[in-house]
């Protein structure tokens, strides 16, 4: 492979019949002056991640013109290298159709497609979402437009048709009950430290409730108050054991009368 070691060879005034030999992953932003969009363009998916994105700020690259097939290829073979596509480009929504109908991209692009393809409706979105999917969704409020569009009537027609819709975990009591959910639905009582100790809550997880509490500046709070209070915190958002703390509340709602 050829990694422009050459003194003196720069990309732009490589032979056009060495280009194919070149280690574009080993390239820096630097070695691409001078080089033409159409070189860029083509070959700007081999690059690094940085250069990848460099190229598409500064507007040196176009977005290649392949078929859905041809698109589906490019996405699993930069998720083999660790790569997310859909964070480069805006792809053309039968591409987008066609990769979300294979069972490799259903299972892992899903959410990427979901999050950054402006063409990608909320329904179709709604309807390839997982359910841990849509968990993140609702405890991270990530796509506000899918937030608000689950809970109207054609999104509620949507999710019941999901399997495994008795997993979906953090939705308020009201949201539940909307989705036929029940016999999961937490009521909407209060949550503080004394009651999650008479639940059987273990001393770590009781006192790191009591300093969440204490940060939000409340002596308890209610199931309805606390998912909406992360929803709306991007600083809670990142606390994985808030969250999971949650979610052991409604694990063990039978266990006392707090939820």
């Amino acid at each position: 492979m050829i990694k422009l070691v050459i003194e003196d060879a720069t990309l732009a005034t490589l032979d056009a019949a060495l280009i194919p030999f070149v280690q574009w992953k080993g390239l820096k932003v630097s070695d691409l002056e001078g080089v033409s969009e159409e070189v860029l363009s083509k070959n700007m998916f081999k690059m690094s991640t940085p250069v990848i994105k460099s190229l598409i700020k500064n507007k040196r690259v176009s977005t290649p013109s392949l078929t859905d097939a041809e698109w589906n290829d490019l996405a699993i073979d930069m998720h083999r290298e660790d790569k997310n596509i859909f964070e480069f480009v805006q792809m053309p929504y039968s591409a987008l159709r066609y990769i979300m109908d294979q069972h490799y991209g259903a299972n892992r692009f899903a959410n990427h497609i979901a999050m950054s393809q402006e063409s990608f409706p909320v329904q179709d979105a709604l309807e390839h979402l997982s359910i841990s999917q849509l968990n993140y969704v609702l405890i991270k409020n990530s796509l506000h437009a899918l937030l608000d569009f689950m809970f109207t009537e054609e999104g509620i027609a949507i999710m019941k048709k999901k399997n495994g819709l008795h997993h979906l975990q953090f939705t308020t009591t009201d949201e539940a009950h909307k989705l036929g959910l029940n016999g999961n639905a937490l009521k909407n009582r209060r949550i503080s430290t004394q009651l999650l100790r008479r639940a059987g809550a273990c001393d770590a997880g009781a006192n790191y409730c009591q300093r969440i509490l204490r940060e939000l500046n409340v002596e308890s709070i209610t199931w309805n108050d606390a998912i909406m209070r992360i929803r709306n915190s991007p600083k809670l958002q990142q606390r994985d054991s808030l969250i999971g703390y949650m979610n052991w509340i409604r694990e063990n709602r039978s266990m006392s009368e707090v939820v």
